[in-house]
């Protein structure tokens, strides 16, 4: 019995020696990563603050901006844990292969998620757009209602949603018609070639000037934009709010046809002249 005491006291000396030895040994390394892992977690922390804090300055929406905020948390805390583990001298090729090859996979099944979160980032960032304007992309032109992370929405004037994946609006051509305050609106009214040519010219520019809807600092044009088979084409040209667009269109074709009308000038339609030819025997 004693021998087996003995036994069991020897082997608790050789364990608790063990221990001592390799605390040791790998106490300062330890202690280095453990470090590692304090200030790494207190600079992530830091770094989220700043970043949260530009992101709400360039009024991001909140939640693309949380999602921004954890995506760099996730990545400088995979860094902070593979430093600390290599501080330890754990060879670290093995993970960092891993990890690269999981990115790589990942990347290749999520490459048009990955395009469209891209876009959605450089849309938030340059602004070629924002909630309320009037865009017209690939033809289709409607209200932008709201930007995600990965779509756009817009509402066209009948009613309808468009989802746009962000990476088609930052590959294809974009029209912008409200990125500035004033536009110009371009008019044609065809007219009968008995008509007087400059009577035609200054009651067209005399309408658009009375209208509410122009702007009376800036000049406008009238002229002959062509000679058509039924009619000569007059074109207008004046500069009006942006965000009133339509409603000066109608109601400037309404003023216009109603002073044609009062003024005797005939609005041509197109005809075709038929001659049947007999043939006599």
């Amino acid at each position: 019995m004693e021998n087996v005491w003995n036994w069991l006291a020897n082997l608790g000396t050789g364990i608790w020696k063990s221990i001592v030895d390799w605390v040791s040994n790998a106490g300062p390394l330890l202690l280095t990563s453990l470090l590692i892992l304090i200030i790494g977690t207190w600079i992530g922390s830091l770094i989220r603050r700043v970043l949260r804090t530009t992101l709400k300055k360039a009024k991001i929406d909140p939640g693309i901006s949380g999602f921004i905020c954890s995506c760099v948390k996730t990545v400088f805390n995979v860094v902070v844990i593979v430093s600390a583990i290599a501080t330890l001298g754990i060879n670290i090729t093995s993970i960092i292969t891993a990890l690269g090859a999981a990115g790589i996979t990942i990347g290749l099944a999520m490459q048009d998620t990955l395009a469209n979160f891209a876009s959605g980032v450089i849309i938030l960032f340059n602004k070629p757009f924002k909630t309320g304007d009037y865009i017209e992309v690939e033809g289709l032109s409607g209200t932008v209602e709201s930007i995600e992370l990965m779509y756009t929405t817009l509402l066209t004037a009948d009613n309808k949603h468009i989802v746009y994946p962000n990476s088609k609006l930052t590959s294809d051509k974009l029209i912008n018609y409200t990125a500035e305050p004033d536009r110009r609106l371009d008019m044609k009214f065809p007219v009968s070639y008995k008509s007087n040519v400059q009577q035609v010219k200054e009651l067209i520019k005399k309408v658009g000037a009375d209208s509410e809807y122009t702007d009376s600092s800036r000049d406008i044009i009238v002229g002959i934009s062509e000679f058509g088979d039924s009619a000569i084409v007059f074109e207008l040209r004046a500069w009006i709010k942006a965000d009133r667009y339509w409603d000066a269109y109608f109601t400037m074709q309404e003023s216009m046809k109603a002073a044609f009308d009062e003024n005797g000038i005939e609005i041509p339609v197109s005809q075709l002249d038929v001659n049947l030819l007999s043939d006599d025997k």
